[in-house]
């Protein structure tokens, strides 16, 4: 695999969407320093930053706050392109889902259409041979629909994600792409270890990698990811690729900071990271201690460096895979 690239990314100042959406629980600007970097990555290793005439639907699967969208629209919109452009985005939670609605009816000009999506619902067997763990009606959503189907750090948290990921496969056009990122290092967790070391009664040491991380699969690693993808008949196995991203996120100050915890917190990172804890270990980081000592860790250490998979491949062109 290549070597990592490392470059510097700032959230851009705060415009009056970005003021709306600070003063909500859920944070879409702060969600967007972490997580759009990679977004741009998958969009670029998707082809879809090239200069094209191609109209192209896009289903941003587990959108969550519209961070890969937004940066569609942005890219689309700069090159006056957007009449190419039709997205559909999808989540399972109607919490997320009513701040990216609010998101996307700011996106002016953009064919687009938020709905409830859940790409993992088990359900009885296909009869076809490409798709023996899905339904072909989980996603709610017809076969051979989208020319792309991104997924930005959502196999991660999903509890079934080799079935979504047939999902994903069966609902691509064939000869499109299906492309998702996943965390290799999620650039919080150095501060996160240095917080508990900190805390009388929690934990001594904790796990490399941490549970969260790995719990329905390897998805930190790049061979495990491919080895998934080869198993799926309907994947053009000579078009996998997975290429490693990585970028600077500097946090400016202690209120910089202290949003970027509460943020963390809100959207459940916090208990990400105590999986597995015994009750003991839990209840020594209550009250606020682990967003305190988190803080002060972050002040030490103000300059996050997330890394990340970023993989790409295409659906094959076949009649086998066409009969769904």
């Amino acid at each position: 695999m290549p070597a990592v690239s490392v470059v510097n990314y700032r959230s851009p100042p705060a415009s009056s969407a970005m003021k709306r959406a600070s003063s909500s629980r859920l944070d879409y600007s702060s969600t967007d320093r972490g997580t759009r970097p990679p977004a741009l990555a998958l969009l670029r290793q998707a082809g879809l930053l090239a200069r094209s005439e191609a109209h192209v639907h896009v289903l941003d699967n587990a959108c969550g706050l519209g961070t890969t969208t937004a940066a569609l629209y942005d890219e689309f919109a700069s090159k006056r392109e957007l009449g190419r452009l039709r997205v559909i985005c999808g989540d399972v939670s109607m919490r997320i889902l009513r701040v990216a609605t609010e998101r996307v009816a700011q996106m002016e000009g953009l064919d687009a259409e938020v709905r409830v999506l859940d790409a993992q619902v088990r359900v009885s067997p296909s009869t076809n041979p490409c798709f023996t763990l899905m339904s072909p009606k989980a996603l709610s959503l017809p076969s051979n629909h989208f020319t792309h189907v991104l997924t930005n750090f959502g196999f991660q948290i999903f509890s079934e994600p080799i079935l979504a990921l047939h999902e994903s496969v069966r609902v691509a056009k064939p000869g499109g792409i299906i492309g998702l990122t996943t965390w290799t290092h999620p650039g919080w967790v150095p501060a996160f270890r240095l917080a508990v070391a900190r805390i009388p009664g929690s934990p001594s040491s904790l796990p490399d990698p941490l549970p969260f991380t790995t719990r329905t699969g390897s998805w930190s690693d790049p061979v495990w990811i491919r080895a998934q993808l080869v198993t799926l008949p309907a994947v053009d196995a000579s078009t996998i690729c997975i290429e490693r991203h990585a970028f600077e996120m500097p946090l400016e100050g202690e209120e910089d900071v202290r949003r970027f915890v509460r943020h963390m917190e809100a959207a459940g990172a916090f208990e990400a990271f105590m999986e597995g804890w015994s009750v003991e270990k839990r209840r020594a980081c209550e009250g606020g201690q682990l967003a305190l000592e988190l803080v002060r860790a972050l002040m030490e250490e103000h300059v996050l460096v997330w890394e990340s998979a970023v993989v790409t491949c295409t659906k094959r062109r076949c009649s086998t895979c066409l009969r769904m």
